[in-house]
């Protein structure tokens, strides 16, 4: 025979399903703030295109110092070139591969648009994203190169990246986002 064992009240015994007035509100809530977010940062690239453009030119300035660091040839430069005008905002090379470049034309100031595209932008790109490019020194200009010695030390007009304040590229359209080159060498977002 089987004991009983105490008597449960009905209360007890509701379970509860789906979700209170509160907690629908709370979500709806949420899910309006991330879509007025979300949507005007995905509408177009503005805000995100200056970040696009900030990693590009980080990973080519660091592929052009290892480029330079392992390169035991003289004469050879190994660098990036900047425009600043507005019609012509770009970056990139002098010489699409140095390895059927001769020692002069590397050494050039334009921008060889043959090259690899994670190495240059093309020409009118960046204006093209409603983005500018600044460039500061450390003297309040804006270098054209920014090259690399055998060491991976920074080389530009005068030497002023490779003094105490080193130098930055600057991308600004809806948001800003750089790429700092200082003095030993090291490339970072900045």
């Amino acid at each position: 025979m089987r004991k009983r064992v105490g008597h449960l009240c009905p209360a007890t015994l509701r379970v509860q399903s789906g979700f209170t007035l509160v907690e629908l509100v709370i979500i709806i809530v949420l899910l309006g703030v991330l879509s007025v977010v979300a949507i005007s940062r995905f509408d177009d690239g503005k805000g995100y295109n200056e970040f696009l453009l900030q990693k590009r030119l980080l990973s080519a300035l660091r592929h052009v110092q290892m480029q330079a660091m392992q390169d035991t040839r003289d004469g050879y430069c190994h660098r990036l070139n900047f425009n600043y005008s507005p019609s012509s905002l770009n970056f990139g090379p002098p010489v699409a591969t140095l390895a059927s470049a001769s020692a002069s034309a590397s050494c050039q100031s334009g921008i060889d648009f043959s090259a690899a595209s994670h190495l240059r932008t093309d020409n009118g790109e960046i204006s093209a994203m409603e983005v500018t490019m600044s460039g500061y020194d450390g003297n309040a200009s804006a270098p054209v190169y920014i090259g690399f010695n055998n060491v991976g030390k920074p080389l530009t007009p005068g030497a002023l990246c490779a003094s105490g304040s080193g130098c930055r590229i600057s991308f600004a359209g809806k948001s800003t986002a750089s790429v700092c080159v200082n003095s030993q060498g090291f490339i970072y977002e900045c």
